[in-house]
């Protein structure tokens, strides 16, 4: 993974760094099959992939995708990272994510936090099935006219007030294993796409100072055997962490409390994962277009 020194100044100046194709494509074969062989929809905040809304997730991506886990702590980018803290970085988040259904968008907002946020593409990026839109420089604006979300910390802005076509960034036409690096508070949103299908490794990472808002990860041993001594000391092994836990255990707030999923709205992301699934099944079948 080659990350030249100039692309530091990119990041703290933009607030966004687009790295096109690094992985290649017998790494990125890997990280999917790794991912693939983990099918478990469930909603009891442990183990296996959780659907919310038109996203599916697989939160303990530590557990299934030893490859994945690597290359988030690859020393190159560890070396940027670091850089751009000033001191060590801490993985404080760690997923995968993929989009169920198209005709979506999503507003401009900011996430808000110290955090720089990465996403790996396993797929290439096209308007179609959508490419995150950054404004350039809005990290370092002061914002005060906000909407908080009632369902996580995103806070979102007045589009026409903030976003104009000459300071925005976006990876539209690269190829998959393009990397996308962004601040927490840059303004960005996902313009209206049409299809399903994106699929992103999504990672956080706190400078360690900031290390309590952190994530509660579960990480499997094996996958661990291979990293050296400074990628393990970025996992959250030995730091107190109160951030978002998937596990539910004794009062920790969980991914269905944040989100206040009922059951019966589980049943229905339920009901309408399979439902996307056999469409696309009829569809490829029998070469719908």
């Amino acid at each position: 993974m080659n990350i030249p020194e100039e692309n530091l100044n990119l990041l703290n100046e933009n607030g966004v760094l687009i790295l096109p194709a690094v992985l290649g494509k017998e790494e990125l074969i890997k990280i999917k099959n790794q991912i693939y062989a983990c099918n478990n929809i469930n909603f009891n905040d442990s183990l296996g992939a959780l659907l919310i809304s038109d996203n599916l997730w697989i939160e303990h991506l530590a557990l299934f995708s030893k490859t994945s886990l690597e290359t988030i702590l690859h020393p190159n980018l560890l070396n940027l990272l670091d850089s751009y803290f000033g001191e060590e970085a801490i993985l404080g988040s760690f997923k995968y994510q993929k989009k169920i259904s198209g005709g979506k968008f999503i507003s401009l907002h900011r996430d808000k936090g110290p955090g720089l946020v990465i996403f790996i593409y396993l797929n290439d990026i096209s308007i179609k099935t959508g490419a995150t839109r950054f404004i350039k420089g809005s990290h370092k604006l002061l914002i005060n006219d906000i909407n908080e979300s009632k369902f996580n910390d995103a806070e979102y802005v007045d589009k026409d007030k903030y976003f104009t076509d000459s300071h925005s960034i976006q990876s539209i036409g690269e190829k998959a294993g393009t990397i996308q690096i962004f601040s927490q508070n840059i303004l960005h949103d996902l313009p209206l796409y049409e299809k399903a299908g994106r699929e992103i490794i999504f990672a956080i990472f706190y400078p360690k100072s900031a290390a309590i808002l952190c994530e509660d990860h579960l990480f499997r041993n094996n996958n661990l055997l291979d990293l050296t001594a400074d990628q393990k000391s970025r996992l959250i092994l030995n730091c107190k962490s109160e951030g978002l836990s998937f596990t539910k255990v004794g009062k920790n707030r969980t991914t269905s409390d944040l989100y206040k999923i009922s059951f019966l709205r589980k049943i229905y992301y339920i009901f309408r994962y399979y439902l996307f699934l056999f469409i696309d099944y009829m569809l490829s079948t029998f070469k719908i277009k």
